[in-house]
This record gives structure tokens, sequence and C-alpha cells, in this order.
């Protein structure tokens, strides 16, 4: 079952890229959606995000990433009412040559200075903090990233970032 991950008791394919090592240098997109797509994190307001106090805690946390992870510089990002965006330029200085002791360890951990280390830690601290505020929050399983190829990617998901409010309210009027 090379490549599976069990979820809710049925093994889905992982979303990761089996040939890239994710604590190598690179930029990254990624979007991490809350559990069932919950409006955890605020409204939209004639295009504007508006956050409640987990989505300011949200924001807050992926702005203070780099104070955790020296090696990652952020680029745009929003977090939205039931999710987020954002991209994460990753100055790692090693590479890690994959073998199968490697392998098998990832499926269970992500590498340390690996992209999946950072989201983990992300995520963990929002719902740590949530919890201990007795706020109802859940994130769903996973997320998804791309991994940016050149420039004009970098661009257009920056776009698409600092557009996403707008879309939204044009999507669903609000």
């Amino acid at each position: 079952m090379s490549g599976l991950k069990k979820w809710k008791g049925h093994y889905t394919k992982s979303l990761r890229a089996a040939y890239w090592d994710y604590s190598s240098y690179g930029s990254y997109y990624i979007t991490i959606n809350t559990e069932y797509k919950a409006h955890y994190f605020g409204k939209i307001k004639n295009g504007v995000v508006c956050l409640n106090k987990i989505g300011q805690m949200a924001y807050n946390d992926w702005q203070d990433l780099p104070n955790h992870f020296q090696y990652i510089k952020l680029g745009t990002f929003i977090i939205m009412p039931n999710h987020m965006h954002g991209i994460i330029n990753n100055f790692h200085p090693r590479k890690v040559k994959k073998n199968k002791e490697t392998k098998n360890l990832s499926r269970i951990s992500p590498l340390a200075g690996s992209i999946s280390s950072i989201i983990r830690s992300y995520k963990g601290g929002i719902t740590r903090k949530s919890n201990e505020q007795k706020w109802p929050f859940k994130w769903q399983p996973g997320y998804f990233d791309q991994i940016i190829t050149n420039q004009r990617h970098y661009n257009n998901a920056t776009n698409y970032i600092n557009n996403n409010p707008k879309e939204w309210s044009l999507k669903y009027g609000k």
C-alpha cells in the first residue's frame, strides 16, 4: 500500500509528489481547509475578509511561522472563512536523499524542515489554542500544495490569493 494513507477507515493516495523532497529549496502554494469547510474564521463583507478571534489567531500564527522556522519566508497569504491560502518560500540548505528508511518514516511523521512539518506545526498550534479557549474548531485532514515551478506560476498563485475575497463575493454574493 505504498503512497496510501489511512483516513476515517479508508485508504487514500497521498497528495504529495513522491519524486520531490519537500525539505528542499523551493516555493510552495499551500491551501488548508477547515473540516467540512465550516466557516470558523470569519466572514466576507463587500469583498473584504472580516476575521473573528479564531481567524485572527490563524492569521497571526501564519505570520509568525518564520520565527519558528528561520529558513522560510512567507509570500502572500490570506485567511478566508473556511480555508487559508499561502505561499511558503523554503530556503532550507539541505537536500535529503530518500532511501527505504526515510520513505518508511515519512509515512509516520514528516521530515524535520519539510513543508509537511511546518503545516503540521501550524495546524496543531491553532487546534491547541482553540481547544484551550473552548472554541469549536477542526481542520480537514491534510492540506493541498503546489510546487511553484517558475515566476509565472508564482505570480498566478499570488494573484489568486489576493483576489480570493472578491471572487468569494462574486460566487456567494456575500
